[in-house]
This record gives structure tokens, sequence and C-alpha cells, in this order.
């Protein structure tokens, strides 16, 4: 099994999946499950897509009414952008590449060293607008991809409502690896994604509080109650729920606790090093499965290729895609010196993720540091 042969370390870009959700899709593939149709096999595949809205909603706490299922985090983010025509669209600096680059005419929002936004340069730009803030839209990251950091959500919702701006939480990486509830946490809309739980690619969905606020998405068949048109795509659907039924929350205290014992293990080696190992978010409440931390004077790039020469997999700080490296947006905005931030690596645990994984990792770590520090001398 591939687990076994190698230290997958890079569960925040994509999760392996659970072996229980692989039995459950495997017993589907050959039954014809169009829940359009109306004989017995489209009865069971609406069953299907039904029951897997319950246990989404149960899992998150909101009504499977308000659960709208999409491709992935990427459409339902962009489906938020598109759901009113919004006067006004603010978002956080560190958004997801699918709010920002997908946004026109935006205001961009700063963060702090930490990644956490400025409320205070936030209600600033509300009080000061001379501008109708109605039907204007905040997104923000609810747990950072990269650096794990966890905004405050209640300050920020309780701050936009006060303008009557409306709210965007994007949770796909809080997902299972944090408790939240979609109806305590009062935002209007919610992303979420299969593959970072351990469920298959090609699923997500949008939670909306007042689906009265959403623009149909896609116009055709009338899937997902008219707002989403479109053969579901059961398999996909069935093994998103069937992720979070069988997602081992209680392990995320552990890697919480590993994780911590490895930044300190890497923290007191390069101090002995006189190179102080700079981790991203370290002063602020994280997700207990990341660690994004920067090996000084070494490109991000060569540690990725060093440590998967190693049978290790973690990915680079630095954003990368369709295959450009460039300095992390998120880690620019939060004020990181281009010289740290190319040197940032993110390590990304998950529900297979063992104690002697990290610990592999921070041995190899070392060794490359060592072997490194003595070439860049």
């Amino acid at each position: 099994m591939f687990l076994e042969e190698k230290t997958y370390l890079d569960y925040n870009a994509t999760s392996p999946m659970m072996p229980g959700v692989k039995e459950v899709l495997w017993s589907l593939l050959d039954l014809p499950l169009n829940a359009s149709a109306l004989h017995a096999w489209g009865q069971q595949a609406k069953r299907l897509v039904t029951q897997a809205h319950r246990k989404i909603g149960a899992y998150i706490e909101a009504h499977p009414d308000r659960i709208f299922i999409t491709s992935g985090g990427t459409e339902a983010n962009n489906w938020v952008l598109k759901a009113q025509p919004w006067n006004h669209v603010f978002i956080s600096a560190t958004s997801h590449d699918s709010i920002y680059n997908a946004s026109q005419n935006f205001v961009e929002v700063p963060v702090d060293s930490q990644g956490l936004l400025d409320l205070g340069s936030l209600e600033k730009i509300w009080r000061s607008s001379s501008q109708d803030l109605s039907c204007s839209l905040l997104s923000f990251v609810h747990a950072h991809n990269e650096s794990g950091v966890i905004q405050p959500t209640e300050d920020l919702v309780n701050l936009a409502k006060r303008y009557g701006i409306f709210v965007h939480a994007d949770v796909t990486q809080s997902l299972g690896k944090i408790p939240f509830s979609f109806t305590k946490m009062n935002v209007d809309f919610a992303t979420l994604s299969a593959h970072k739980v351990g469920g298959p690619q090609g699923a997500g969905a949008l939670v909306v509080k007042d689906p009265s606020l959403l623009t149909p998405f896609l116009k055709g068949g009338g899937q997902e109650r008219g707002y989403r048109s479109g053969t579901e795509n059961v398999l996909s659907i069935v093994g998103f729920s069937e992720a979070l039924d069988l997602f081992p929350k209680d392990h995320m205290v552990e890697l919480r606790k590993w994780h911590q014992e490895m930044e300190e293990d890497l923290s007191s080696f390069t101090h002995r090093h006189n190179h102080p190992l700079y981790i991203y978010g370290k002063e602020e409440e994280r997700l207990p499965n990341t660690t994004c931390l920067s090996m000084p004077f070494v490109e991000s790039a060569t540690q990725v290729m060093r440590f998967d020469l190693d049978n290790i997999s973690v990915s680079m700080g630095a954003a990368c895609s369709s295959g450009r490296i460039q300095v992390s947006r998120s880690l620019s905005r939060m004020g990181t010196n281009n010289s740290l931030a190319q040197s940032a690596i993110r390590v990304s645990s998950g529900w297979a993720t063992q104690e002697k994984d990290l610990q592999k990792f921070a041995n190899i770590w070392k060794k490359i540091y060592l072997e490194l520090k003595e070439t860049a001398a």
C-alpha cells in the first residue's frame, strides 16, 4: 500500500481516501445510479443522495436543505461570489486563490504577522465608507491552508452584522480537524470539500443560511433543488458523507501533541546551531495537524525535493500552481520577507499519520539542515 511505502505529510493539499470510504464506493461502482430516474435504481440513488445531505448536515449542524453539493471547494467559493450582485466584496489578504482570483473590484482586508484579520482596519474601512454597504460580502478563510491559523470568527461575524454585511467562511481546512457548528458560527455561507477529510475528490458543498440569497449556478434539469443542475455525482456525494462518518476526530488530539513535540524538537535544534527556526502563526490558535516552517537559507523547492528523495511528501509554503512557483501571497501579506518566505514548507498530517512519521520528518529535516547549512556557508 502507498501509505506503507511513503511518509505522506501533505494532507492539507489532499488526503488519501480512507479504506472504509473506498469500500462503500467500490460496492456502488457497478450500479446505474442516476438520482433523477424514476425506476428502482434511480430511487436508490435519490435515497443515497438524500441520506448524504442529512449526514453532512448533522456533522456541521446545518439543515440538509441548506446544503448544496458542488464539484469541490473552488466551485463553492466561485458560487458565493456570483450568489448576488454584491455592491462590495471584502476578502481577507490570505484568501484562497478561488476567491482571490475570481473576485472583481474587491477590497483586500489586511492581516497581521500571524495571519489574523485586522479587525481594527476592517472596522475603519466600513465606518469611514461613504458608500452603501448593503448587499456587501465579507469572505475569509476560517483556518488557513498554509499556516493553519484560525480566525476569530465570532468577532468577525459580530462586526460584519453590525454593518449589515453578509459573511462567507471557507471552512475547507477546518472540516474534521476542529469542531464547528454552521448554525452557531452564524455565517451566511460556508464552503466544504470532501477530499480534505479522506473522501473522494470531486465533491464539495456550499452551505447557505438562506437559500433565497443564491442565484442558480448551473441551469438544466433542476437538480439540487434547482440551484445546481446536472446529474448528481452519487459516488462522490456518498463518499463525502461516509468520510465524515468515519473520520477519526479523536486522532486530532494526538496529532496536535506530535506536531508540538516536533516543533519544540526542531526549535531547540536550530537554536543550538544559531539559526532559529521560524514557525508561521506560532503565537495563535492553529489547526492541530499543520506546521508551516522556514529552514533558514534553504529554498522551499530544494527542501521538498530532498524530502522526496527520502520518501517524505511535504509541500512548499510558496504557492505552486500550473507548474509555476512563486512566493506565497499569504506569507507575503503576513509581512514575511521574501528570503524567509522562499524557505517555507508546510507539514500537514491526517487520519493515517503516526507519531513515527513526524519523528522521521524531524530527523530528515535536521540532516538536510546540517548538509545545506555547510553548503550555504
